[in-house]
C-alpha cells in the first residue's frame, strides 16, 4: 500500500510538472517574457539568455554556474531550448504573442475523431467511461468485448469526455494500454478522439486536452438538453489557438513523453501491487503464511519490478 501510494504521487508530481511546464512556455511566455525584461532594463544578449534558462529550469544564476560545471551537457541542452525563445512580442487576435508563433485554427496541430476502421463482429479492447480517470492519464480496466458501436482509438490518441458532467470533472485519457497486435480498441461513444498532427510529439494532444483554456471552451461548447449535454468537436477544432514553432513543440515533448511513459509504468506497477496484496492479505489472515513469508514475497516482486 505504501509503495502504491508513493508511485501515485511520484506520477501526480510529474503530470503537473508537465503541466506548469507547458503553460509556462505557451501560456504565459515565461522565457520570452524573461529575455525581454532584461533587455529593457539594459542587460546584454548573455544576461536575456540566462534569465531565459532561470525561467524554464528554476534555477537562479548561481545555481546555473554549478550546473555549467557539473552537468555540461544538460547545461548545453538548456541553452539549446533557451534559444529557441525569441526575444520580442508581436500583437495578434489574441493578445501579444512570441514574434514568429502564429495564430490559426487548433485544428493545424491536433486532428479531432480522426477514422479508425474496426470491424462490427470481433472481439476488441473496449474502455467504458466509468474507467477513465479525472486526474492522470492512465485507466482502469479494459475489457475485451464483441465490436458494436462505438468511439474507436489507438496508441497515441487521447480521449476526452464530452459529455456532462463527466468533462467538468476532468475525465481525460491517453491510450497507450493497447498491446502491440491491438492496433485499434473502442469505447463510449460519449468520447472526443485528439490526435497530434505531422511529426510532433502524440503526448502533446493530453497535455492541450488537460490545459484549463482549453477545457473552458469545451463546456462553453456544450449543445444539448440540460443534463445531457455535449461538446462540440468542430468548435474545438476550429478554435483560435496559438502555434509556436515545430521545434519549440517538439522540446516540450521530449518531456511530456517521458511523463507519459513513466506514468504508465508506475500504473502497471501498482496493478500488479494491488493484485498481490489481494493475494497476500487473505492467507496472513488465515495463517497459511507468516509475515516474514509475506515480506519475502513481496521483496521478490518488488526485484522482479525494479
Amino acid at each position: 500500500d505504501q509503495k502504491i501510494q508513493l508511485n501515485t504521487q511520484i506520477s501526480q508530481t510529474l503530470e503537473q510538472m508537465a503541466q506548469a511546464l507547458f503553460k509556462s512556455w505557451f501560456v504565459d511566455f515565461e522565457p520570452v517574457k524573461a529575455k525581454i525584461a532584461v533587455l529593457e532594463a539594459g542587460g546584454s544578449q548573455e544576461e536575456a539568455m540566462l534569465a531565459a534558462m532561470a525561467a524554464i529550469s528554476g534555477k537562479n544564476a548561481d545555481s546555473l554556474a554549478i550546473f555549467e560545471q557539473e552537468h555540461p551537457e544538460k547545461y548545453a541542452e538548456l541553452r539549446a531550448t533557451a534559444e529557441l525563445f525569441p526575444t520580442t512580442m508581436q500583437k495578434s487576435e489574441l493578445g501579444e504573442i512570441p514574434k514568429g508563433w502564429t495564430i490559426d485554427n487548433l485544428g493545424k496541430i491536433i486532428e479531432f475523431n480522426p477514422k479508425r476502421i474496426l470491424k462490427k463482429g470481433i472481439n476488441a479492447p473496449y474502455l467504458d467511461m466509468k474507467n477513465v480517470p479525472v486526474k492522470g492519464h492512465s485507466v482502469q480496466d479494459v475489457v475485451c468485448r464483441e465490436v458494436t458501436s462505438g468511439t474507436k482509438f489507438k496508441n497515441g490518441d487521447t480521449l476526452l469526455a464530452r459529455i456532462t458532467p463527466c468533462l467538468e470533472n476532468g475525465k481525460t485519457a491517453f491510450v497507450d494500454f493497447l498491446s502491440s497486435n491491438e492496433t485499434v480498441g473502442w469505447g463510449s461513444t460519449e468520447f472526443i478522439v485528439m490526435r497530434v498532427k505531422r511529426d510532433l510529439p502524440l503526448s502533446l494532444s493530453y497535455f492541450i486536452a488537460r490545459l484549463e483554456s482549453f477545457r473552458t471552451k469545451a463546456i462553453q461548447s456544450m449543445q444539448g438538453t440540460s443534463g445531457r449535454q455535449r461538446a462540440d468537436a468542430a468548435v474545438l477544432q476550429n478554435m483560435p489557438w496559438i502555434i509556436p514553432p515545430d521545434a519549440l513543440l517538439a522540446k516540450f515533448g521530449e518531456f511530456s513523453n517521458v511523463v507519459i511513459d513513466n506514468n504508465r509504468i508506475k500504473h502497471n506497477q501498482n496493478a500488479q501491487l494491488s493484485q498481490l496484496r489481494d493475494i497476500l492479505l487473505p492467507k496472513l489472515l488465515s495463517g497459511e503464511i507468516t509475515l516474514p513469508d509475506a515480506e519475502e514475497i513481496a521483496k521478490e516482486a518488488d526485484y522482479v519490478q525494479s
